[in-house]
């Protein structure tokens, strides 16, 4: 293994697809966070951020997750063998000093027994949001969710690292994991600045768009999933179109319940007014033509959407959640709304369409705060810092 000043770091994550943790290894490998040494992104399965990784430098590897289910255990076992096999032939090819784990649940297990060989690699787990454990539904979902949780438990004490996303985060691992407090760092993500900066002309877009002029434009940008509320944004849609007809919905992304939110928006016959806009690179261009962001969240962990919104100048409205409560003072860089409650959501939402100057002002303080507090060179250096500590630590066993 080579010293601490020239770490070759490994990250495994679970795909290449759109979503919070691959979007901070792609800000981390654009930030160059390599400190002088190589940045490998080894993933089970492929996905369209490969194109972007590998533009900022990034050498990819595709490892095949595992072929069968948790339920065949045998079967199951001899594909986290064959995983285990191939990851530790790229330590070797590689060189790797540090393995740094996303989204793998049972494959962290494996990781961790890379680090037990001769010379192995310090690891890392990461851990994005306060699900962590399995939640894909199924008639083994609670054996799954024990026996992750017990597989953690077990091994926690051999890992050399605990990344958090957020505080909230490390309050869950704690209560889920047990007291590892010194083993957990918590590390914020960053948003991008090629997500938030270099806009083309916000009247160009909203005329592509098809927005009217003067149109108040709301904007969700996310995965279209149950956890991230986007049908709390529709439910409150009816009730801000009675007050500002001209309002404009505009929501960026694709998911597993893009169809049942659009059968949602024509149940509610606001379908002229809420525009599906798929998943888009163009977010600059997005968040120049809205008005304000929503994140209308049953969960999170630490939304890297929110950043960027809040990087851009945008008045933001959230959910009353412990991470969006990290990131929004409420009434000064953000609005907090309590999950689930359209008619409040809607409150908000009217009030800053109505209210230019003071979701200005409010975009402007939730600017300055983002820039100071997340910027991608600061999480640069905190991660470099952390590879750097624990290298000179395994060299002191």
């Amino acid at each position: 293994m080579s010293g601490p000043v020239d770490p070759r770091v490994m990250h495994v994550i679970l795909d290449l697809d759109h979503g919070g943790a691959q979007e901070t290894l792609c800000v981390l490998a654009e930030a160059n966070n390599t400190v002088g040494g190589g940045f490998l992104v080894c993933a089970l399965a492929d996905g369209p951020l490969r194109a972007r990784l590998e533009a900022a430098g990034a050498s990819v590897e595709i490892v095949r997750r595992p072929s069968c289910k948790f339920s065949r255990a045998f079967s199951y076992r001899a594909e986290l063998k064959r995983i285990g096999a191939q990851l530790a032939k790229l330590v070797e090819r590689h060189r790797i000093d540090v393995i740094q784990t996303h989204l793998l649940n049972f494959l962290d297990l494996v990781v961790i027994r890379l680090r037990r060989a001769p010379h192995g690699p310090t690891v890392i787990w990461t851990f994005h949001g306060p699900d962590f454990l399995p939640a894909r539904r199924g008639p083994t979902l609670w054996a799954r969710k024990i026996a992750c949780r017990w597989m953690y438990r077990a091994t926690a004490a051999q890992v050399d690292a605990i990344v958090c996303v957020s505080e909230d985060i490390r309050r869950v691992v704690i209560a889920e994991i047990g007291r590892v407090d010194e083993k957990i760092f918590v590390i914020a993500n960053a948003p991008s600045p090629r997500k938030y900066a270099g806009a083309r002309p916000r009247d160009d877009v909203r005329a592509e768009l098809g927005v009217p002029r003067g149109a108040g434009v709301i904007l969700f940008i996310g995965r279209l999933a149950a956890v991230k509320g986007c049908d709390y944004l529709i439910d409150a849609a009816p009730i801000v179109l009675a007050g500002i007809p001209d309002a404009v919905f505009l929501v960026a992304g694709s998911g597993p319940a893009e169809a049942a939110l659009k059968a949602l928006a024509e149940g509610a016959g606001i379908t002229k007014r809420v525009r599906f806009l798929g998943a888009r690179d163009d977010v600059a261009d997005l968040l120049a033509a809205a008005d304000v962001f929503c994140l209308p969240s049953r969960q999170e962990g630490m939304s890297l959407a929110l950043l960027e919104a809040m990087s851009a100048g945008k008045a933001v409205i959230a959910s009353n959640l412990a991470a969006n409560r990290e990131i929004i003072e409420h009434d000064q860089t953000g609005l907090l709304v309590e999950p689930g409650d359209a008619v409040a959501l809607a409150g908000a939402l009217m009030y800053i369409l109505a209210h230019p100057d003071a979701a200005q002002a409010m975009g402007r303080a939730a600017q300055a705060h983002a820039l100071l507090k997340y910027g991608a060179v600061a999480q640069r250096e905190e991660y470099a810092g952390l590879y750097r500590e624990l290298l000179a630590a395994r060299t002191r066993e």
